[in-house]
Order: C-alpha cells, then sequence, then structure tokens
C-alpha cells in the first residue's frame, strides 16, 4: 500500500490543509487512507469537534454555515461529508475553499468515481487543499498489494499464496481484505499465513477456481474443463461470466507475450509480462505448458475468440443465453477450433 504510505508522508511534511479531496474507483483505499489518516492523529491533536455526514443528508448551505461557524465544544471543527460525489450544488462551496476558515477543516470521502478534474470546483480544491486519488490495481499488481497488506498487519506471506488468493477472489480489494480479517482473530502475528490456512477458516472457494480453468485450458483436457465450468455453471454469483472471460483473456494474452519472448531472460520476460519476480517462478510452468500446446496462431485465435464472447456477454449478438450457456460455450469453441 505504498500509494497510502507516500501520501501519509506528503501530508506529515505540510501543514493541515482546509479541504482534503479523497476520490476514486477504488473505495477500499479511499477508506484505508481515511483510518490511517485519522489514526496517526494529523488532526487529534486540535481535540477538534468533529461531525460526520452523508452527502444525502445535508443541504449545501447548512454545510456553508457549519464551516463557517464556530464551534461551542472545540477550537477546531473537522466536518466528514461521505459519498460527496451525491452532494448536491456542491460549485457553491467554491468561494468558501477560496476564502476558508482557519478553524475548520473539510474531508470529501468522493467514492466510486474521480471528481472532473477540469471542474472548477476540483482546481479550487487542488490549489488550498490536498488530494490523493484512488485508483483499482491491475489484476497483476493484486498479489503483491495481498502480501504487503498482510505484512502491514505483523504477518508473513510467501507469493504463492498471494499468487492463489488473487486467482480466487479477484481484484475487489474490499472483499480480500475483510478474508483477511478474518484469519487475524485467529491467528496470532508473526505467523506465517498460507494457502491451507485460507482454505481451513476463509470463506474463499474451496472447490475450483480460475487458475484451475486456465489451466485445464493450457492442458488440454476436456474432461477436467467440463468439470469445472459444470461447478462454475452451479455457483455462477462467485464466477460470473466476464470475470471468467476476463481471467481467460490474460491469462491467454500473456501466453503470446511468453511466446513471442522465446529464449530471452527471465528478467525481461518479467519486465513484459508486468508481473512480480518472485511470482513468475510459480508461474512460468503454466505458461510454458500453455505455449507447447498453442503455437502463436492459435493464441491469436483463442483471443479473437474471447472477444467475441466479451460482446456477447454484453449483449452484442446474443440470443439471451445466461452466463453458464456462454461459459460452456466459449471453452468448447476454444477446445474444439484445435482439435
Amino acid at each position: 500500500m505504498q500509494i497510502i504510505k507516500s501520501n501519509l508522508t506528503k501530508i506529515k511534511n505540510e501543514s493541515l490543509k482546509p479541504i482534503y479531496l479523497l476520490m476514486g474507483d477504488e473505495d477500499f483505499l479511499i477508506d484505508e487512507f481515511y483510518n490511517k489518516f485519522e489514526s496517526e492523529n494529523f488532526f487529534q491533536k486540535e481535540k477538534p469537534d468533529k461531525l460526520i455526514y452523508q452527502a444525502k443528508e445535508i443541504k449545501i448551505k447548512n454545510l456553508l454555515i457549519e464551516l463557517s461557524s464556530v464551534s461551542l465544544f472545540s477550537q477546531f471543527k473537522v466536518i466528514i461529508i461521505k459519498e460527496s460525489q451525491n452532494l448536491k450544488d456542491a460549485d457553491l462551496l467554491i468561494n468558501y475553499i477560496s476564502n476558508p476558515q482557519t478553524k475548520s477543516m473539510l474531508i470529501l470521502l468522493h467514492r466510486g468515481k474521480m471528481m472532473l478534474k477540469t471542474s472548477k470546483l476540483y482546481k479550487q480544491i487542488q490549489k488550498v487543499g490536498f488530494v490523493f486519488e484512488s485508483k483499482k490495481i491491475y489484476d497483476n499488481e493484486v498479489p503483491e498489494f495481498i502480501k504487503d497488506y498482510c505484512e502491514s498487519y505483523g504477518y508473513k506471506m510467501d507469493i504463492e499464496t498471494s499468487n492463489w488468493i488473487s486467482q480466487n477472489l479477484g481484484n475487489d480489494l474490499g472483499v480480500i481484505t475483510k478474508e483477511f480479517q478474518k484469519l487475524f482473530d485467529l491467528v496470532k502475528k508473526g505467523e506465517k499465513l498460507d494457502i491451507s490456512l485460507f482454505e481451513k477458516y476463509s470463506s474463499i472457494n474451496r472447490g475450483f477456481n480460475l487458475f484451475e480453468l486456465n489451466k485445464a485450458l493450457s492442458q488440454r483436457k476436456l474432461n477436467n474443463i467440463l468439470e469445472i465450468v459444470e461447478y462454475f455453471s452451479e455457483n455462477i454469483k462467485n464466477f460470473p461470466f466476464i470475470l471468467v472471460l476476463s481471467s481467460m483473456y490474460n491469462f491467454f494474452l500473456n501466453g503470446l507475450i511468453f511466446i513471442s519472448l522465446e529464449g530471452k531472460q527471465d528478467a525481461e520476460i518479467v519486465e513484459k509480462l508486468k508481473v512480480n519476480p518472485r511470482a513468475f517462478y510459480f508461474i512460468k510452468k503454466d505458461y510454458l505448458v500453455l505455449t507447447k500446446n498453442y503455437n502463436k496462431t492459435m493464441l491469436l485465435k483463442v483471443l479473437e475468440i474471447l472477444k467475441i464472447y466479451d460482446l456477447k456477454a454484453k449483449g452484442v449478438k446474443n440470443n439471451s443465453f445466461s452466463d453458464a450457456d456462454l461459459l460452456k460455450e466459449v471453452v468448447l469453441k476454444i477446445y474444439y477450433s484445435f482439435a
């Protein structure tokens, strides 16, 4: 969680700002940043009068009154607006922000999306306040995030386990960290969290996972492929078609990159695949199997098939097929294209 650490360090080296905007499409990072910001006592030494509102609960004129008024209980006031993307007439804050009260701080938790950076409001906030941007992390960054998160709470984890968790839970950091919190209550700090502990105590699916489907496809084992697809179809809420499709596409795309780098050093392959070097040790064998059974032309064909089914998943030329139907159809299409 380097982005949080670096931003907190920046805040430590600056004086307190009248307004803080925490925005972006990764809600977990917004919440985590705010919790760290609060717990590290950046404004607690002021012993503030802290007021928390949902954006839909407060009118902008009342918010302006609160910001401009003197607290009866403290010399300093902190106002937190949750879901601030829902704040009506937010542009009316511009005049206040241009000349804010020195004894008030406004924190906007702008979840689910970025504030428009060309807007006058954003530009004024950026000018006098502090902006934290929370962006979705890429799939190939999730294993490293998992490992860092685990270690930040005093536990140990190897990259093989973090890869396994990523394969099972995807890139929803909120879901991932909830699974960790369950284990943190059961395992002593300093101990190693491995796959067996997650299988025993967490709610991570104990059946097949996305990685195993990719592996079965790479090995071209039809019985295994159909068994896994049947399992996914019975648990379609946990394995929505678009999620499975994305996993397959990334796997075969990386296979194409891998085969194009045949004979190159591992360091160069790691750079091109954009994977953690430690993770590459565990996944290299999977790409060796994939590229043994699929040549470059075949990999390109698979990617073309997956793009067609991505459109079908979005309703293009899809005659009301369910996710389960599409999943079975696409894996059979891949398999029998090269039978």
